[in-house]
């Protein structure tokens, strides 16, 4: 559920134009990780899952500690991803106009508000102004659940660097921070 979601999410990325639709990334990506915790949390009644079971000739073993750990991330996953979402706030901001007509000594020339403009902030962020953020969390996710079921070298392997890479693309997003 989760690797075919994500690469659907990265579809719609790649055709998608507009940087508006990172808010609605944002959401759908945290649907997507509350359902597969709720398919997750339905297979944990499977009573294969005592002895466990191997994917893809024994390159991984699903057991009901994993997909323990599984759900507790889906959990966690959609948790973070809502301490990183963007909520707007309405900020009033004071307007200080400039009137050439009106002498130096006048009641607007001190420093004084003629008016208000509302304005929308925390726009800025760099996981806004990149639509590939929850993109990236998902790939470090999936590669955060394989990396626990994997059972043999190679398939641990592929999860770490499946993980690293987003971490990598995480560690350049913010390089203009100090």
């Amino acid at each position: 559920m989760l690797l075919i979601s994500n690469l659907f999410l990265l579809l719609v990325n790649a055709v998608t134009l507009r940087r508006e639709f990172s808010i609605l990334f944002n959401r759908v990506a945290i649907f997507i990780l509350l359902y597969s915790g709720i398919i997750g949390y339905d297979s944990l009644y499977v009573t294969y899952l005592d002895t466990g079971i191997g994917i893809y000739n024994g390159l991984f073993h699903s057991t009901a500690i994993t997909h323990s750990f599984d759900l507790f991330i889906y959990i966690i996953a959609p948790i973070i991803l809502l301490l990183t979402a963007f909520y707007a706030r309405r900020i009033v901001q004071p307007i200080f106009p400039y009137n050439r007509f009106e002498p130096k000594n006048g009641f607007f020339s001190k420093g004084y508000v003629k008016a208000y403009r509302n304005a929308v902030m925390g726009l800025d962020a760099p996981q806004f102004t990149i639509l590939e953020y929850p993109l990236i969390i998902l790939f470090i996710l999936i590669g955060a659940i394989l990396l626990m079921s994997s059972s043999d070298l190679v398939s641990m392997f592929l999860a770490i660097e499946l993980q690293s890479y987003g971490l990598y693309i995480f560690a350049t997003l913010y390089r203009n921070s100090e």
